[in-house]
This record gives C-alpha cells, sequence and structure tokens, in this order.
C-alpha cells in the first residue's frame, strides 16, 4: 500500500553558505538547490559498537549538475567522496568526517546498523518536484532505531544561499572544492528553527 505523505506549509530559514566564482553562478546555483534539491533524511550507520557516524540524504530530482562535494550541517562536516567513512562516492549520502560515540540516546543495536532520525523531509518553498518526492517517499526504506516504519512529512522551508567569505559568509568547509563547479554548501542552525534529532 502506498503511504501517503503529508505535506506541511510550514516555513523556517536554512541558511546555506556556497562557494563560486562569481554572482551569476551563485544565483544559478541558489535556484538549482531550491528548485530541484530535497533534504530527504537524517541518518545514523553503526561502523562498529562503540562508533557511529551521521548521514543526511540530499535527492537532486533534476541531475543536470552535480551536487556539493561537501556540506556542513549544525556545525558538523559532512562528504560524499567515497573517502573514509562515506561509502560510496556522489551517491547523494554525505557521511559525518568525524564519529560519535555510542551512548544511551544512540545505542548500538546489532539488529539496526543503519536507522531514520529525522521524520521530515525538507525543500524549499521553490521545489519543483512534489509529486516525484511523494513517490520516492512512499517507496524509501527508513526505520527508526527501534527497527519501525515511519511516515515522513515533508516541510517547505526558506533556503537562503549565499557565497563564502562575501559579506561575513563563512564555514569551516569554505575551501577549494576537489571536484570543479560542485563547490561546498554550508547548512548552519544558527537562523533555523528545524533541528535533525540525532541526539534523541
Amino acid at each position: 500500500m502506498k503511504k501517503k505523505i503529508l505535506s506541511l506549509l510550514l516555513y523556517f530559514p536554512i541558511i546555506l553558505t556556497l562557494q563560486t566564482n562569481g554572482q551569476d553562478e551563485k544565483n544559478n546555483k541558489d535556484l538549482y538547490l531550491k528548485q530541484n534539491v530535497a533534504i530527504v533524511d537524517g541518518l545514523v550507520r553503526s561502523i562498529n559498537q562503540s562508533q557511529y557516524v551521521k548521514e543526511l540524504l540530499l535527492v537532486d530530482f533534476n541531475k543536470t549538475e552535480p551536487l556539493p562535494d561537501s556540506l556542513s550541517f549544525q556545525g558538523i562536516g559532512f562528504a560524499d567522496n567515497g573517502i573514509g567513512f562515506d561509502r560510496i562516492a556522489n551517491d547523494g549520502i554525505y557521511t559525518s568526517l568525524i564519529t560519535f560515540l555510542h551512548n544511551d540516546r544512540i545505542p548500538y543495536r546489532s539488529n539496526v546498523l543503519k536507522w531514520s532520525v529525522n521524520e521530515y523531509s525538507i525543500i524549499d518553498e521553490q521545489f519543483s518536484y512534489i509529486n516525484e518526492l511523494n513517490d520516492y517517499l512512499s517507496q524509501y526504506n527508513y526505520v527508526d532505531q527501534n527497527g519501525q516504519s515511519k511516515l515522513k512529512i515533508v516541510i517547505k522551508c526558506t533556503w537562503v544561499v549565499c557565497v563564502c567569505f562575501v559579506n561575513g559568509c563563512w564555514c569551516d568547509l569554505c575551501l577549494p572544492s576537489p571536484q570543479p563547479g560542485s563547490g561546498t554548501v554550508c547548512f548552519t542552525d544558527l537562523q533555523c528553527t528545524i533541528t535533525i534529532s540525532w541526539e534523541w
């Protein structure tokens, strides 16, 4: 049975810091991200009994431009380059550059090594592929830490994009990109009320 996806018209600003070489490129990247890309999920993946990594799943429903090589979210760096703990380069799954210790809130579970920690999929108000996103989510295999499937709610936000080093825009990943043209995006939670609960 196809799951019904709820779409809530809630608006929260998301700050993205995007490394580009000029204003025109910045504007093109800005519009492309807003219209085509969804932050589908935030996940935890155990790498052993004591440590785990955090993951963000971004889905591009247009696929005519490369997604960023790396991004920063809630002060944590993520990469999708197939290096370190990132399994596959350019698959849209961004893996944290550092590991975290399992604890009472995020315990190690031998039967569930990867699970969703976020009930929301986040899109910009200019997102153009809501039907495609709903179809994607109806088939998306996500579970919570107890192995139970959860309904994914779509939230519309306002994404604000600025250029690294311009007008004070900065994060730790505002560095030259190893893949020309893809750049680095920084999601900060300084002006955002949406929090992915990796620390339930």
